[in-house]
């Protein structure tokens, strides 16, 4: 059984820092998906995937959209970390 939680390897030393910056650098210039930022920075999806979880979990960064990837053409979310793309929550209360 693969356990989910553990991050993949090369996580576990310096490249992880590298891996990020180049990561948020990459998304803050225009919202991509994952597949397209692999293929601009040279680092595996999966590394990829796994940056994007840390900084959801820490509001770095947010879906902007649902379109056709230009890369695969299959429907992908676009992410980006410019604040000025961020959806803004207009509602404060529920009730």
């Amino acid at each position: 059984m693969i356990n989910s939680i553990t991050p993949p390897q090369p996580f576990k030393n310096k490249i992880n820092k590298t891996y990020y910056s180049k990561v948020f650098k990459e998304l803050n210039t225009s919202p991509k998906t994952m597949l397209m930022v692999a293929k601009k920075t040279g680092i595996e999806r999966a590394y990829i995937c796994w940056i994007i979880k840390q900084m959801r979990e820490n509001k770095k960064v947010e879906v902007f959209c649902h379109d056709l990837c230009k890369v695969s053409k299959h429907k992908a979310g676009y992410y980006t970390t410019n604040p000025d793309l961020f959806k803004k929550n207009f509602q404060t209360v529920l009730f």
